[in-house]
């Protein structure tokens, strides 16, 4: 570890031991500039698609009184505002909707918020999804929302016009954040990966994280890892496990950096595995030595 860090979690030791209680957090509005808008395709009537509306914009700032208690969601994942206008495809109503987010992280964040472990992916975008009548779509700091009104046999061809599009518009990679490529991909759930800007776990101040689910032998584990080289995440987790989990020793195998490390058993998340690599924080939740002794002490040692 580089030796700078070490005297800033000792210190950020000794002022967690002091603190009690953690306070409450609420995401701030990122001021970031709104974009959303300016994603929509225009004359694309030779492709069958028209727009019947001008863009409606709601920012972040205004979003309380025209979104409710949805926004309350948004927020926490850096929500800059929406864009909404409606199309008319090949004579089938759409409705689109493109989410703007902070960062491309915080816009895969919700995205992946909504998609459950056994939905079928498409190819739309970065990553796509359908369900019901709605087709979901994360390209870089968007989450576009595509809308039929009723499913026929060519919604999904349909709103694959204007989905196709749009990501077109923005000229963004269609990848998912690069941190993922941190995760093995064997013995991987997919799609379970998902990115938690504030308070993994409920757990204040574990924010920044990025988790993959895997199945080995019947048994079921989350990995998570951050980029993060503050260390706080480090303090702030390892005092949440003392208050409500029962420490246990380490296991072995795992080269975590010099004594900052720690395992505990969670009620109803089985043992917890944490520690630093080159000052991020890594671990390992539901770990179980029978049938991942050596998958997760493989994943950590090679993060170094």
């Amino acid at each position: 570890m580089n030796k700078k860090i070490l005297p800033i979690i000792l210190l950020l030791l000794l002022t967690s031991c002091a603190q009690k209680t953690q306070k409450d957090f609420t995401p701030v509005i990122p001021t970031v500039q709104f974009t959303a808008d300016l994603q929509f395709p225009t004359n694309l009537e030779e492709s069958g698609i028209k727009q019947l509306s001008p863009a409606e914009n709601i920012l972040a700032s205004d979003s309380n009184k025209h979104l409710g208690q949805i926004i309350s969601k948004y927020r926490w994942f850096n929500f800059v505002g929406l864009s909404k206008a409606k199309y008319e495809i090949n004579l089938i109503p759409v409705s689109a909707e493109i989410l703007q987010f902070a960062s491309e992280n915080d816009s895969y964040g919700f995205f992946s918020s909504l998609r459950s472990p056994s939905v079928q992916m498409n190819e739309l975008g970065g990553e796509s999804f359908t369900v019901g009548n709605s087709t979901y779509i994360y390209i870089g700091e968007y989450t576009i929302i595509l809308s039929v009104e009723t499913e026929t046999e060519n919604s999904f061809e349909t709103v694959n016009l204007l989905g196709n599009a749009i990501v077109e518009k923005t000229g963004l990679n269609k990848i998912i954040p690069n941190h993922f490529l941190m995760f093995p991909y064997n013995y991987k759930i997919i799609p379970t990966t998902k990115y938690y800007p504030y308070n993994f776990m409920n757990i204040n101040g574990f924010n920044q994280i990025f988790t993959t689910d895997y199945v080995i032998e019947s048994d079921t584990l989350t990995l998570f890892y951050t980029i993060d080289k503050s260390g706080d995440k480090y303090i702030n987790f390892k005092e949440y496990a003392s208050q409500i989990g029962q420490i246990v020793s380490n296991p072995n195998g795992f080269k975590y950096e010099d004594d900052f490390s720690f395992a505990y058993e969670d009620s109803t998340r089985g043992i917890i595995v944490a520690g630093l690599i080159n000052g991020r924080l890594a671990g390992i939740i539901n770990y179980r030595p029978k049938s991942m002794g050596k998958f997760a002490p493989l994943w950590i040692n090679g993060l170094k």
